[in-house]
């Protein structure tokens, strides 16, 4: 019983360093998020991997999206493909 608790009070402490004028609701943030943890756990693990399922999935897919390097200039320009076009009047892609 305790372990969940200080896991979520070291992960909202966490706050103090990027908004360290949310110090103060350190506490009462992190007994709210375990309150509505808890009330939610009688409902099964069905209903809680319903809600957190999809919003792992977003991040996840954020996390590899911002993993991916960024394309080259050229292919970003909408100049080229318009150039290509005009020059060559077909479309090749």
């Amino acid at each position: 019983m305790i372990a969940p608790a200080i896991s979520v009070l070291s992960a909202i402490e966490g706050l103090k360093v990027d908004a360290p004028g949310l110090a103060p609701m350190v506490f009462p943030i992190t007994i709210a998020i375990l309150a509505s943890l808890f009330l939610v756990q009688r409902r099964g693990t069905e209903f809680i991997g319903s809600i957190f399922g999809p919003v792992m999935l977003v991040w996840f897919v954020a996390i590899g999206l911002l993993g991916l390097p960024p394309p080259p200039k050229e292919q970003t320009a909408p100049r080229v493909p318009v150039g290509e076009v005009a020059q060559k009047r077909r479309v090749r892609w």
